[in-house]
């Protein structure tokens, strides 16, 4: 969005802040704008918002989502790694995601057939239940 003007009073205040996110995030399409997307998450401070940090409205977990939605079929598993680097980039950090962000990922990964991704991302937590996601999809795969 080259064109869009940005006020102080554009970001004063979290649900600005949000709104301005989601003006970017629906007019980004590449990997550069997507990159942008998180050094300016990652400058702002984390949000609060009951409304915006559940796993649908997290900004990280709508970022993750776009990219997937966006990436052409042959660029998937690119996307899927790069996710996963975000993801790592957030622990323990002020932005750590929550175990149902990082469930949604991850099952977002894997409706896009990313199982590693996924994997990695659900055995990395330090969450009993998504640990169990991870096996059950092993399962799954060792059946096949």
């Amino acid at each position: 969005m080259p064109s869009l003007q940005v006020e102080i009073t554009d970001i004063e205040n979290e649900e600005k802040r949000y709104s301005l996110f989601l003006q970017l995030l629906d007019s980004s399409e590449n990997h550069e704008e997507f990159q942008h997307l998180v050094m300016l998450l990652q400058a702002w401070p984390p949000m609060k918002n009951e409304n915006i940090t559940c796993a649908s409205n997290n900004p990280w977990v709508k970022l993750g989502t776009v990219m997937l939605v966006k990436s052409l079929p042959e660029h998937k598993e690119n996307m899927g790694n790069e996710i996963l680097k975000i993801c790592r980039s957030l622990y323990e950090t002020k932005h750590t995601l929550s175990m149902e962000c990082i469930k949604d990922l991850c099952l977002q990964l894997l409706n896009q057939s990313l199982l590693l991704p996924s994997l990695k991302l659900l055995l990395e937590s330090r969450d009993q239940d998504l640990h169990a996601l991870a096996l059950e999809q092993i399962t799954a795969v060792a059946k096949v």
